[in-house]
Formats: C-alpha cells, structure tokens, sequence
C-alpha cells in the first residue's frame, strides 16, 4: 500500500484529519435533514411494519415470501432505534442515516490506505454529497445499508492484504472480510457482488506475489470468514423465520421466478441502458415524469432514475483515464471494485424485466449504491492526480508533498477546485430538487398520519390500495398503536370492509352509500400547481398523487 512519504500526497495532521472528516458527516447529516421529505410507500412499509415487529414481539417473525423479508439488517437495526426511540418516522430513517455516516468514515479509511489522508478525505465529501445517497436515506431506502457492508468488506480486504502487518492481523481481517461480504446480504442480497473484486484482486496476488504462503493463509481465513457467515445467516432463518435455509431458499426462488425473463443487451453498459437518464442528471433542473421532459417544474420520479448517476459517471471514467495515464497503481482496487460490478449490473441478473417479481422499469439503477464508494474514491484519485500534476518552480511531481500547500495558483488545482464547487453545487441542487418532487408524493399521508393517532387506540384499519396508489405509508407517520391491513381494492366487498373500525382509500361516495359509512376524514383538496421557493431556487411544484387525488378515512357502522 502506499503511504503519504511514497505517494506524493500532502501529510495532513491527524487532527485536522479527523475534525475535517467530523465537519463532512455533519454536511451530510444536514444535507440528509433538509433533503428528508418523508418515507415513501410499499418496501419501505414493509420494512416498517417488520421493524415493530421485531420491537414489539421480539423473534419469531411470521413467514413470508417476499424478498424484502430476508433483509434482516435492514429492518433489525431499525427496530433497535425503535425500542430505544420509540417508533416513528424519524426513528425509522435514523437508522440509515448512521450507517451513511459510518460509510463516509469508512471511504476516508480506504482512501487513506490507499493514497494517504487527503484522498481519503477528498473521496468521502464527494460521498457525502451524493444526490443518491441522501435520497436513499430520506426515504428510508436499504441501500445505503448495502453500500455501508460492501464498503466495509473491502476496507477489511485492504487491511488483510497489507505486508507490512503481522501474519495474526492479516488473517483476522481476512476472517472479516469473508464474515462482512456474505452477511452483507442481509441488507441487500446484490451486496454479495462484492466478493468479485476481492477474489480478482487475491487470485492475481497469488499468482504474481512471491509471497505465496502469507496470502494463501489469508485466503484460507477468508473462506472461514464466508463460512461463518453464512452460518449466522442459517441462524438468522432458524430464530426468526423458523426455518434454517429460510433466507437463501427465498432469494434462489425469487431469482429463478424471474430467470426466464432476463434482458441481457437491452442494458449494456455504458449507454444503451439510456444516454437521456446521464443526460437529466447532469441538468437536474430537468426532472422527468414517465420519461418525458418537464422543462419547468419539478414533478413525480418514482424511482428518481434520471438523477441517480449522472455525471459521477462521466466524471468517473475520466479520472480513471487520469489515473491510468499517471500510472497511480492505487486505482487497482476501486476500478476493480467499479467495473466488475458494473459488468454485472448490465449482463448479469439485474438485466431481468421483472426482477425478484416486482417490476422496476430500470431495474439496474435501485443498486448503484454498491458502486458509489468506488466511484468516489476513483474521482478523488484522478482529481489529486491532476493537482500534483505539476508543484512549485515548474517541477513534475516526484514525492515532493511540501509543494502541495505552495502555489495554490497553479492551474491545474484552480481547476481541479472549480471541479469540486460545480459538483456540490449540482449536487446540492440535485438534492434539492428531489425533496421537492418526492414532496409530491408523500404530502398527504402526514396529515393523514396525524389524523389517525387521534383515533381509539388498538383500532383496526384498512389500508384499500391499486396500482395508482400502491402501499399507502400511512402507519409510518402513526404511534404504530393501531392495526394495520393492506387490503388491495378488487377483493373489497361491504362484509369485508365491516370487520374493520375505519379503512383509508381514495375519496368513494359512491362506496360511501352503498355499505353505509361514515366519512370521518378528508385529504385537503390540492391544488394543481404550486410556486415553492427551495434551498436553491424556485420551482413550479404540482401537488397531489394523479393530479387531485383525495384520500378518505371512513369509519364503519
């Protein structure tokens, strides 16, 4: 590995290091703050109603087949802050919040070990800035969970195969390597892909290194570790589901149901996959709807696709060019960790139409998360590369760090700075923006929300969904004191409504009449368009869910 002496890299207090890194979480925490626009409807309220669960009851969760069930890290950690919080909306995303956190950290340890604390902190603030990143944790989302175990698992990998450590050290953190990687997947299964880069990385040391024996012991740990793993996840599948294989069964029949249905080609990498989704992020005041451009107003994004990469990949493979060019052999490990994952992403499993049975549209865009440390860190290298391009007196760069902090004027790191402003600012703006449109969807089950916790406690209530509306996350926004059922709206009939106290649905007189009830409650009638002033800018905001939905609560005779 290569240290600050070797490297060339300005040697940056260990202090100052650390405070700098505390003031980068802490923009992302206040990015994350006024980014937060509420959680979002259907695996996030699965993962909610999970979490009290496992508050409420402890082990013994009941069995179910959706896949969203096998992420045990995911909702037990949210469950955690739930016992020690109480449940709540902010409880449910603090969780989340933590562990993006705890991945800036984790990026800066990467960074440092590859090429000295400067990148390391260089490559977490484009982290923590990232319009992805802070929307996965606003809504609640369990991605961030995956790229906090992937991350980890590969700084573990770095440790394991540094010389300069005791052999002892090195198989403990090739033990945890092994044990991060696979119980990884009880955040998101895909965090397994993280294996890839470190099997390359540890077949090519095997082969090239003339220290053999020191690897293939690690190698040997690291395959104890996965064994240890998978074992905690057997585990996991006998306590909490009742049955040992519980979790591995789920993914393979979830992927097999899904199989024949594979697209490889239709989302090759880089562009076929849709030039106009890296297009739309690298003008985010262009947010689209189903597709379409929306010039002047920022409106519904589901999945939020046309803003997830953006010119991180652009910026990406030019700085790996950078890298390459300067010969910088501390590109190895985050280029690999980038590209393998990326070529799986693009002919692999996630080229599936309807992936694990629910249909995604793009389904390759739900996991970049896994890639986005390694993209930073790519980003981070190419950037210093270009800064130490030239130092002081005209001289090339040779390991001389003292020039660094001399001559800020040059060039090429007025350049590289004017790089890092426009990309926080376009972030900033991404995040920005994204609030305002996911507002769009998550407006009305807050007041919702609130309405209900001034009902009787204990109450049963019926959440009638469609397709238009999907999971409505109203218990989200609850004291989680009443009972929830998901009833979908084609198996609804009066005798079945009247075994509930109350039930929630789209506005229906006609409903209303015919089995006798009671309105108690009405969404606020929207209005279509809405001048709201953001961080940033001014937006034209459409409001309400299918124009002027209105959501109803009605209470049974």
């Amino acid at each position: 590995m290569l240290s600050d002496a070797v490297s060339g890299a300005p040697k940056i207090n260990r202090g100052i290091a650390t405070v700098t890194l505390a003031i980068i979480i802490l923009l992302s925490l206040a990015l994350i703050y006024c980014g937060y626009y509420g959680v979002l409807g259907s695996d996030e309220v699965f993962y909610s109603e999970l979490a009290h669960m496992l508050e409420s009851r402890g082990f013994g969760l009941a069995m179910s087949q959706n896949i969203d069930a096998t992420k045990y890290l995911t909702f037990s950690g949210t469950a955690l802050f739930f016992k020690l919080l109480g449940p709540s909306n902010f409880s449910y995303v603090l969780y989340g919040a933590i562990l993006y956190a705890a991945t800036i950290v984790v990026i800066f340890l990467i960074g440092n070990k590859l090429r000295g604390s400067f990148v390391g902190l260089l490559a977490s603030f484009i982290y923590a800035t990232l319009p992805l990143g802070i929307y996965q944790v606003a809504r609640g989302g369990d991605d961030s969970v995956m790229a906090f175990f992937a991350s980890t698992a590969i700084l573990f990998f770095l440790y394991a195969m540094d010389r300069k450590q005791r052999q002892a050290l090195n198989n403990l953190f090739s033990l945890l390597t092994g044990f991060t990687a696979i119980i990884g997947i009880l955040s998101v299964s895909e965090e397994v892909l993280v294996l890839v880069p470190m099997a390359i990385a540890a077949t090519f040391l095997l082969i090239k290194s003339e220290e053999r024996s020191r690897y293939a012991k690690g190698l040997g740990y690291g395959i104890l570790g996965i064994i240890v793993g998978a074992l905690a996840i057997v585990g996991v599948g006998y306590f909490v589901y009742g049955r040992p294989a519980y979790i591995f069964s789920t993914l393979v029949n979830n992927y097999n149901q899904s199989i024949d249905e594979m697209l490889v080609g239709n989302e090759t990498i880089p562009f076929s996959y849709g030039f106009d989704n890296y297009m739309e992020a690298m003008f985010p005041n262009m947010l689209s709807k189903n597709g379409t451009y929306v010039n002047n107003g920022v409106t519904f994004p589901y999945y939020v696709g046309k803003i997830e990469l953006g010119w991180y990949f652009y910026l990406a493979v030019v700085m790996a060019a950078v890298a390459l060019l300067r010969k910088d052999k501390s590109l190895a490990m985050p280029g690999l960790w980038a590209l393998s994952i990326f070529i799986y992403l693009s002919f692999g499993t996630m080229s599936l139409s309807r992936y694990v049975q629910i249909d995604l549209g793009v389904p390759f865009l739900r996991y970049l998360m896994i890639i986005m440390p390694a993209i930073s860190l790519i980003i981070a290298l190419g950037l210093f590369d270009i800064a130490t391009l030239k130092s002081g007196h005209g001289r090339k760069r040779t390991g001389k760090a003292a020039y660094f902090w001399t001559d800020m004027l040059q060039p090429q790191k007025i350049a590289v700075l004017a790089v890092i402003v426009l990309f926080v600012a376009s972030n900033i703006y991404s995040i920005d923006a994204i609030k305002l449109a996911m507002y769009n969807y998550t407006f009305p089950f807050p007041e919702i929300g609130s309405y209900v916790n001034t009902l009787p406690k204990n109450s049963s209530i019926a959440i009638i969904w469609n397709e238009s509306t999907l999971p409505l996350p109203v218990q989200v926004y609850t004291d989680y004191d009443y009972n929830f059922s998901s009833v979908y709206y084609k198996e609804i009939n009066c005798s079945m409504l009247h075994r509930y106290n109350y039930f929630i649905t789209i506005l229906n007189s006609t409903l209303q009449n015919m089995c006798n009830l009671t309105l108690v409650y009405k969404s606020p009638q929207y209005a279509m368009q809405h001048n709201s002033y953001s961080l940033l800018g001014r937006y034209n905001l459409m409001l309400g869910i299918n124009n002027n939905t209105i959501f109803a609560i009605y209470k049974t005779k």
